[in-house]
């Protein structure tokens, strides 16, 4: 079954950023050891299975709460210990406290030397409590301490003018990864992508080190094309990297493992076994929750028809250390009645599109989706109770998940 996608205008500035049961295997580690990892056959006929989020996971909702300063869609969620970062439409960065209720928020938007255009992602650094403002379509990283005020401006070289993602390293480092070109075919035959794409960022002298990270292909999420002088593209939500606690998580399509980057060198977590479809299209691969026991892989055939709008449904499978075993999942909540399978409507339960401590997955749920569940008599438990004292303009409710061990 193929679903629906969601065709978007990107921008000038943007223009050139889009421009059976498992068995483990043995990999080579960093240090030279081995060790057994779970394989994950992505044409295999797995058992299905439809689970409630509960028998995994314990959950809590946290709403967040509403000012002038704090208004939200869905938002991408940077979380710590005590805090929940995010940002809006209007470049408002905005800090809730762990309980959702609303801290501070600060909008450095312009073209000043210590402000940024537009915004990309936020970077956290949990120990100095600093905050990166970053955007694939600027050649700078601002620095802000918790409150805003800038610390510095981290400036790229040309070559890294824009498509770039960036992560928390250590100390006083980022790590780049060079990803433009890899949305656009026209692009990448003009141009080429960047097959060691990874580097170093010293914030305090702008130094880059490029790192000997050899990647196969370099795969998008997304997809983007020309017509006459715009540039037109989609996402479909399945990162090739991202993070889980300080883990910077490399899963990109055609890589034969789904790794951990660590010291320079990817260290395999997850081996895979037929990375494209049987119609020859790569298998988009990204974790969405993983602790000591459970790994939650998020999959989905890169197989976009434009004319058609549509694209495949994602594919959902869970990893058990315990049974050593994989299974297809369909996750639900008990606390939403769905019509039919579960769907991705009102956001992805998921530890890949945001920033959240290991072993945590979140959702973001509009009010304007709760409300119209409620009004259907499709709500229950504490999801009900929120949704009553909500109305359809109220931020969103954060649904929180821990995998159990």
């Amino acid at each position: 079954m193929n679903r629906q996608i969601t065709t978007i205008l990107i921008s000038g500035a943007m223009l050139l950023t889009a421009a059976g049961c498992g068995k483990n295997s043995k990999n080579n580690h960093a240090d030279g050891s081995m060790s057994d990892i779970p394989v994950i056959d992505l044409r295999a006929d797995y058992p299905e299975k439809r689970i409630d989020i509960r028998e995994i996971a314990d959950i809590e909702y946290i709403p967040l709460e509403m000012t002038d300063s704090s208004l939200l869609s869905r938002g991408l969620l940077t979380m710590a210990d005590d805090y929940i970062l995010t940002f809006n439409r209007d470049r408002n960065v905005i800090v809730f406290n762990r309980d959702g209720s609303y801290s501070h928020s600060f909008n450095h938007r312009g073209e000043a030397p210590f402000e940024y255009q537009n915004i990309s992602a936020l970077l956290f650094d949990p120990d100095s409590h600093d905050i990166f403002v970053t955007s694939t379509s600027s050649k700078i990283v601002q620095q802000y301490d918790f409150y805003g005020n800038h610390i510095r401006t981290v400036t790229l070289p040309e070559e890294f003018r824009f498509g770039q993602e960036f992560f928390i390293y250590r100390n006083d480092t980022l790590l780049g990864v060079d990803t433009k070109y890899t949305a656009n075919e026209e692009l990448q035959k003009q141009y080429g992508v960047n097959h060691q794409p990874f580097y170093y960022i010293d914030i305090k002298t702008d130094s880059i080190t490029k790192l000997p990270i050899e990647m196969v292909d370099p795969t998008s999420e997304g997809i983007s094309w020309f017509v006459d002088n715009s540039v037109y593209g989609i996402s479909l939500w399945v990162a090739p990297l991202s993070t889980i606690g300080d883990k910077i998580i490399v899963s990109d399509a055609m890589e034969d493992n789904i790794s951990i980057f660590a010291d320079g060198t990817l260290v395999p977590i997850v081996a895979k076994r037929n990375k494209l479809s049987e119609n020859e299209k790569p298998y988009l691969t990204t974790i969405d929750g993983m602790n000591d026991r459970y790994i939650l892989l998020h999959t989905m055939e890169k197989n976009i028809d434009i004319k058609a709008n549509t694209a495949p449904d994602p594919v959902q499978y869970l990893y058990d250390r315990k049974t050593d075993e994989w299974v297809k999942v369909k996750m639900a909540n008990s606390d939403i009645e769905l019509e039919g399978d579960p769907d991705y409507s009102y956001g992805r339960l998921s530890g890949s599109i945001h920033a959240l401590p290991e072993g945590y997955m979140a959702q973001v749920i509009l009010a304007e989706t709760l409300c119209d569940l409620r009004d259907k008599g499709r709500l229950s438990g504490r999801l009900k109770e929120l949704s009553e004292k909500m109305d359809y303009e109220d931020n969103p409710i954060v649904l929180l998940a821990r995998l159990k061990n």
